[in-house]
């Protein structure tokens, strides 16, 4: 993606899409991976912090969590799964996976692993803000800091 790298194979549907002026003004799109066998399930390190950033949440290579990361230069998922809504210029990102109460984009597989958590499930932003945080994140060429 030109956010990062991700190995896998990615599924997905758009329903309810409704453009008005070549505007979309409402869809429901889902994305979620496809175990399938000799297709290795990974994600660099760029991915994970741009997805979470897409998302809205911070970065879960924050403290202790971005020293280990800094040896690792992807991770093995299980799934990554996510739900974008737009309705009425309203639009919010959740995970599909949801384990003990916790919403996630990226569901680890391994070691080494790494969850994307979805820390505010209820946020919704404007289309056009969303459309701005995905061009931001595509269009930077400096990668995600590790520490």
């Amino acid at each position: 993606t030109s956010f990062g790298r991700i190995q896998g194979v990615l599924g997905g549907r758009l329903e309810h899409l409704e453009i008005v002026g070549g505007q979309p003004q409402r869809f429901t799109l889902l994305l979620e991976t496809i175990r399938t066998q000799g297709v290795p399930q990974r994600i660099n390190v760029e991915a994970v912090e741009n997805i979470a950033r897409i998302g809205g949440g911070q970065s879960p290579f924050v403290g202790l969590a971005g020293n280990v990361a800094s040896f690792f230069k992807e991770f093995v998922y299980a799934k990554i799964g996510v739900r974008a809504v737009l309705e009425n210029d309203q639009f919010r990102i959740n995970g599909t996976i949801t384990e003990d109460g916790v919403e996630y984009l990226v569901r680890k597989g391994g070691l080494p692993g790494v969850d994307i958590v979805n820390l505010n499930p209820t946020n919704q932003i404007s289309f056009k803000d969303m459309i701005k945080r995905v061009q931001r994140v595509s269009e930077s060429e400096s990668g995600p800091v590790v520490r």
